[in-house]
């Protein structure tokens, strides 16, 4: 939808004081909990927002469709996910680490959403924001965070600690742009993201054949 940047002028930097202001008082009672002051979080120095649709039939290659999506194979029908999509070596596991760092292990950015999963449709139980989360732990641990307290370890060995890899594929050039992103952008991205699987359930999915809804 469209970009602001403190640099644009003084609306602009008006607009990122509000989000900013806003996020700060959601996770008010969390800062306050870890005992940061909020006035040592600087204001973002942009914003990035975009959407994106699946295809339709007066827009058969959808709209701003340039980010991945959840991929929900069968494989006594569709085969295993490479045959399926017809990208030789995709699996689950190199969808699922390249979409945590598609950069690689060499840049610190990391990326969740609950759409960036592929999985056997038969695991499948719905879109929930737990994916995001999952992928916000797995990236917490590759950067040597420990497990929360509060979450159950039979559940954090099952569903984190395997599923990270220590080389991630990086498919993607890392360009000049992107080598260095200003801590508080990453934190109001994170932020509202966050905000946005608490409020929204995003639901998308990708048919496989006619059969689909028939499967038990």
């Amino acid at each position: 939808l469209g970009s602001i940047w403190d640099t644009d002028g003084s609306a602009s930097v008006e607009k990122l004081t509000r989000a900013h202001a806003g996020l700060m008082d959601t996770l008010a009672p969390l800062l306050s909990q870890k005992d940061i002051d909020r006035t040592s979080l600087h204001l973002p120095s942009g914003l990035v927002v975009g959407v994106w649709q699946r295809p339709t039939l007066s827009s058969p290659l959808g709209k701003g469709y340039t980010a991945p999506t959840k991929v929900l194979y069968e494989p006594t029908m569709s085969g295993p996910p490479d045959q399926a999509c017809g990208v030789p070596g995709l699996s689950d596991a190199s969808y699922r680490n390249t979409a945590l760092q598609p950069w690689g292990n060499k840049v610190p950015i990391f990326l969740v959403n609950n759409d960036w999963v592929c999985m056997n449709v038969r695991s499948f139980y719905g879109d929930w924001a737990e994916d995001s989360l999952l992928m916000a732990e797995r990236a917490m641990l590759v950067l040597g965070m420990k497990k929360p307290p509060w979450l159950d370890t039979s559940y954090y060995n099952l569903k984190v600690v395997p599923l990270v890899s220590e080389e991630p594929m990086g498919l993607m050039t890392t360009p000049k742009s992107v080598q260095y992103v200003p801590s508080s952008v990453l934190w109001m991205v994170s932020g509202l993201f966050l905000i946005g699987c608490m409020i929204h359930r995003h639901v998308q999915r990708i048919r496989i054949s006619k059969d689909y809804t028939s499967l038990p």
